[in-house]
């Protein structure tokens, strides 16, 4: 009866201090917002938790760092229409040398950031799949690391039992106590071996007790046990592709998990590569969007002149100066003048961008200066907005460039990262279809264990009112041996699991072999589109060429014969929009002959050889431990180096540099034919480094060309004095 008092005052005692003590705060409190409270240490604090659960609500915006939360508020644009504006020359591999140093999270033009930000590829991913505690090469590794166990149980009988020589009086009085300790380790070979200590403690009332009743005992044993598989699991490469005690269908060993790290570096490379694509795509359309400014502003500045001569030969009422003349010369500069505006600050629309046309992207001439040059900003990792205009120095490239078709193939099936993301699942399919054959075998294990034993009434040693010897000693004399032996059998019968199992991974090999197939195909026509357009874009750049010399000589003989009245005016405004229709499409056939070549070398697979960039250690491992960096290492200027770094999960760092490739076996061919006039703006290099400013005063009969003050932040890289790079204060 006062057992059965104290079990119940016990149970009520412990019902009660869980209901008021197991949770302070109910869940609408904990979803309570509360204000921040910044401290000297990282700004935001986390609230305390206290012993009898929560000791007050949580918010969960305390898991947030100040920089987390912190918005600033960069310089608006600048519209330049009240100051000069301050231009920074930029080339092509200085933007990508600028985009690499500040690309952790690798661009895109298509979006993704804000809309799917999770199929953004970063610099971290490698590491991030390397370090999974699930998936992870560390984590299968783990599998095989040496394991210390410690228990210890102890226990209190007190019963009564049907058994007068068990117990005094039957009733059984016993404190029992075991403690347990010992290290165990798997082997490559799938074998598990274990050595363990056994303390045991035994004191009980029993009549029958060699050291009186009652009386305590000690008993200690070392303990050597293994369980080795004979069959299943029991070769190593097993077990390095499946891992241990697997299940059938789930592998998870180190070399599966090495593929998953090899396919989300091919994977990363491959985001390298487009977006290295990206930014040379975004720098020719800025190079463009410049291009097609200057030849709307010559344009513009044509009718400007037109429409002058005419209102003058109007106001001294002479032939040619009627109304509809002058009608047309003004419609004509306010045409030119709102295709100068457009051209000057854009329209957001899609640019020319990778997996847009072609897998390098095809030249889409859409957007103006303003939204090109914030495009590039973007993709580089400048602010949206600065003090300063970058305006590409770098001319295009119009060598002749003459590919070799086996080379290339030979190239594009061998270094695509996609072929190499693609191989490497093969091969883990592969894989795990050698460990599915293996999982059909019975699960056979051979299981041993042997035993020291030791005895006595203290565990260590003897004391005076017990001189006998302790457990330890007795173990210790070698006297108490104890062994067993066995088999362990397990067969499924029918082996369903591993059927379906090898029978997924049969299909599931025939879809990664016909799907490297057909990425075979893919890549071949793509190469094959790209190996004619730079044909076509050569050919286009010389149509071009000869197209805006005709429309240039056009314009001036048309010109000539309307000042002696011998043709109408309508054919001189026609032959002004002819000329900026030429001279547009000639600066375009340039970028896309330009960015045809590129777009070989990206098919290829040379693209980072093209673009002087090339990965050093890019396997990114090193003996099972990746070695890549994290943080990038800006190169100084006066270098022509780059450098890509990767996540790393030690303090340490290996740098992954990109180094300078081999020039290409071209050199650039200049034209023969030179521009005969001013207007004839096809211009030779290299450019001269002069820039004009027009002033436009429609009271004027001039047209006044002013070269601009130089300074320190003025070095403007343009053209050629007859063809000028535009500035946008002259507009």
């Amino acid at each position: 009866m006062k057992h059965c008092f104290i079990s119940l005052l016990f149970c009520t005692i412990f019902g009660v201090l869980t209901a008021l003590l197991g949770c302070k705060a109910n869940d609408v409190a904990l979803r309570q917002d509360f204000p921040l409270k910044p401290t000297a240490a990282n700004g935001i604090p986390l609230s305390p938790f206290g012993r009898g659960g929560i000791a007050g609500p949580v918010n969960d915006n305390d898991f947030l760092d100040a920089e987390d939360v912190a918005i600033e508020i960069p310089p608006a644009p600048v519209s330049f229409e009240n100051e000069t504006p301050i231009y920074s020359s930029m080339s092509l591999q200085q933007a990508i040398q600028t985009g690499i140093d500040n690309s952790k999270i690798i661009r895109d033009l298509g979006g993704n950031t804000l809309r799917n930000p999770d199929a953004i590829a970063s610099v971290f991913d490698p590491a991030i799949v390397y370090s999974d505690p699930q998936s992870g090469e560390e984590a299968a590794l783990s599998a095989f690391d040496a394991q210390f166990f410690s228990q210890a149980f102890f226990e209190k009988n007190d019963r009564m039992v049907n058994n007068q020589f068990l117990a005094t009086d039957g009733v059984l009085v016993q404190d029992l106590g075991e403690i347990r300790t010992g290290l165990s380790k798997r082997a490559v070979n799938g074998g598990l071996f274990s050595l363990s200590t056994v303390q045991e403690y035994d004191f009980n009332n029993s009549i029958g007790n060699r050291f009186g009743n009652p009386s305590s005992t000690w008993s200690n044993a070392i303990q050597g046990d293994f369980r080795q598989p004979l069959l299943r699991g029991s070769s190593a490469m097993f077990n390095r592709i499946a891992g241990p005690n697997v299940n059938d269908g789930v592998f998870n060993g180190v070399m599966i998990a090495k593929t998953r790290t090899d396919v989300s570096a091919a994977e990363l490379k491959l985001a390298v590569r487009n977006f290295i694509a990206d930014v040379e795509n975004s720098y020719w359309d800025l190079y463009y969007a410049y291009r097609d400014l200057e030849a709307k502003k010559m344009a513009r500045d044509n009718a400007l002149e037109s429409w002058r001569r005419i209102k003058a030969l109007g106001n001294e009422k002479k032939a040619g100066g009627e109304a509809d003349k002058e009608g047309q010369a003004k419609e004509q500069y306010f045409r030119f003048e709102s295709e100068v505006n457009d051209a000057l600050y854009g329209r957001v629309a899609d640019a020319t961008r990778s997996n847009n046309g072609s897998a390098a992207g095809t030249f889409r001439p859409s957007s103006g200066v303003r939204v090109a040059e914030r495009r590039l900003r973007l993709l580089i990792g400048l602010p949206a907005n600065g003090s300063e205009l970058l305006r590409p120095s770098d001319e295009p490239n119009l060598a002749p460039v003459v590919f070799d078709w086996a080379s290339c193939v030979s190239q594009s099936l061998s270094k695509r990262p996609e072929i190499l993301r693609q191989l490497t699942r093969v091969k883990r399919v592969k894989m795990e279809m050698m460990a599915t054959r293996a999982s059909l075998l019975p699960q056979l294990d051979f299981i041993g264990q042997y035993k020291i034993r030791g005895f006595g009434k203290n565990l260590i040693g003897s004391t005076d009112l017990a001189p006998t010897s302790g457990a330890v000693e007795n173990m210790l004399d070698n006297e108490n041996h104890e062994w067993q032996l066995g088999m362990d059998l397990n067969i499924p019968i029918g082996y369903r699991k591993a059927h379906a199992s090898l029978r997924n991974t049969q299909n599931r090999l025939a879809r990664e072999r016909q799907l490297l197939r057909e990425q075979k195909r893919q890549i071949i026509s793509d190469l094959s589109d790209a190996f004619q357009d730079v044909d076509r874009a050569l050919k286009s750049y010389e149509l071009q060429y000869n197209r805006l010399d005709s429309a240039l000589a056009q314009f001036s003989a048309v010109q000539e014969t309307n000042l002696q009245k011998k043709a109408p005016f309508n054919l001189v405004l026609e032959a002004q929009r002819r000329v900026l229709d030429a001279r547009i499409n000639f600066y375009r056939s340039q970028v896309e002959y330009t960015l045809a070549v590129r777009n070989v070398h990206f098919e290829k697979g040379s693209l980072f050889t093209y673009t002087s960039v090339q990965f050093v250690g890019e396997n990114m491992l090193d003996n099972g431990r990746a070695t890549s960096p994290a943080e990038s290492k800006v190169v100084p200027s006066s270098t022509s180096a780059m450098q890509y770094n990767f996540a790393s999960l030690g303090s340490s760092s290996q740098e992954v540099e990109i180094e300078n490739a081999p020039p290409l076996e071209t050199s650039l061919l200049p034209l023969d034919e030179e521009a005969s006039s001013a207007e004839e703006a096809i211009e030779s290099f290299p450019r001269s480094a002069v820039e004009l400013e027009l002033e436009v005063d429609l009271d004027s009969d001039e047209v006044l060309l002013a070269p601009p003050e130089s300074g320190p932040n003025t070095q403007l890289l343009v053209p050629s004095s007859n063809s000028p790079w535009i500035s946008l204060s002259d507009i």
